[in-house]
């Protein structure tokens, strides 16, 4: 891992791991690095596919972009 892996995840507002086992490497990172990461796992035996991965990423995209049920819709606070 790079010396300075924590302040490259901290850059972002979200961080996706995809594994292909049970997510340890997720729970080292948010161990090491203090950092919220949301792990994808499979333990399928077989690839992740590309069509897999962005469905999941836009996911995570469209939970970030939708605004909470009664909060105010400019981001103000009441």
């Amino acid at each position: 891992m790079p010396n300075d892996l924590g302040e490259i995840l901290r850059r972002y507002d979200r961080v996706v791991c995809p594994e292909m086992n049970l997510g340890q490497l997720s729970m080292l990172l948010r161990a090491k690095y203090l950092v919220d990461v949301e792990s994808h796992t499979q333990v399928r035996g077989l690839p992740f596919r590309a069509a897999e991965l962005a469905a999941v990423i836009q996911e995570v995209i469209d939970r970030a972009t939708t605004v909470p049920a009664g909060a105010p819709a400019n981001g103000e606070l009441q």
